[in-house]
């Protein structure tokens, strides 16, 4: 199974993790399949039989150990935290996480 995520470069997500990184569903970290394109992803969803359409997607994570942390991202990347969180765009909901 494997499901359609909205995000992509030009969110400001790096194309360079392709196939690398994961985004978290339902409480599981999923893995991209493939590309990361313009403006969306495709991800693995075999671990998690339950996923619906509509459900949430956490891209990054507020918790710096998670795989899909900010800085991890930036380490699979290739580059720093700061540089992941200045490129994302307009169109991706915020949530303030103390």
């Amino acid at each position: 199974r494997t499901g359609l995520v909205p995000v992509g470069y030009a969110d400001g997500y790096f194309r360079s993790l392709s196939n690398q990184s994961t985004l978290r569903v339902r409480g599981c970290d999923v893995p991209i399949c493939g590309r990361v394109s313009m403006d969306q992803i495709i991800i693995d969803l075999t671990d998690v039989p339950d996923a619906a359409v509509g459900d949430e997607v956490e891209i990054l994570s507020p918790d710096a150990t998670a795989p899909h942390s900010v800085e991890n991202l930036a380490r699979l990347a290739g580059t720093i935290p700061y540089e992941v969180t200045c490129r994302l765009g307009r169109r991706g909901r915020r949530i303030l996480v103390d």
